[in-house]
């Protein structure tokens, strides 16, 4: 994904107060109660749960928004719910960038172990895929109790 050099651009699209107002309240609004701007937004305890729940819980909540706000909101108490979904669903955004980096170190630390370069020689690296050289690609590991593809309660097969 390419971004513009020219921040006026995107300051002038008419999602940007939208996504501001979402980012103000995480710090400011509900999302003050869980550490709001005191705490880094990375320490709060939705990590703690996306960790211990996978993806699922975050866009679950997302989606639980999203229904209240549909079905119970007016005026400013729909917007608030709109944008608390909107926090959920950067929240899940965030979560699976960290599963894919850490999938990609896990990856270059095999290689490194088994005396393989992570990625082919001329200096392609991670953008190349898996070519000649290359470990095979991997998924992102999966927490045990992610709620959509590994819950041991159901018996739906897992999601790929």
């Amino acid at each position: 994904m390419t971004m513009p050099n020219d921040l006026e651009t995107v300051r002038l699209h008419p999602l940007y107060p939208v996504l501001v107002a979402a980012i103000e309240q995480a710090m400011f609004g509900k999302g003050e109660r869980h550490g709001g701007a005191v705490t880094p937004f990375l320490d709060q305890p939705w990590r703690h749960y996306a960790a211990m729940h996978g993806r699922g819980f975050l866009t679950g909540q997302a989606a639980k928004k999203l229904e209240e706000a549909a079905s119970t909101r007016h005026g400013a108490a729909f917007e608030s719910e709109m944008l608390g979904a909107i926090v959920y669903c950067g929240m899940a955004i965030l979560h699976e960038r960290a599963l894919a980096q850490s999938a990609i170190a896990s990856i270059k630390d095999r290689a490194t172990a088994a005396g393989r370069p992570p990625h082919p020689p001329g200096g392609q690296g991670e953008a190349a895929g898996a070519g000649a050289g290359c470990l095979p690609p991997t998924h992102p590991p999966k927490s045990a109790h992610d709620g959509l593809t590994n819950n041991p309660n159901t018996k739906k097969p897992a999601l790929e």
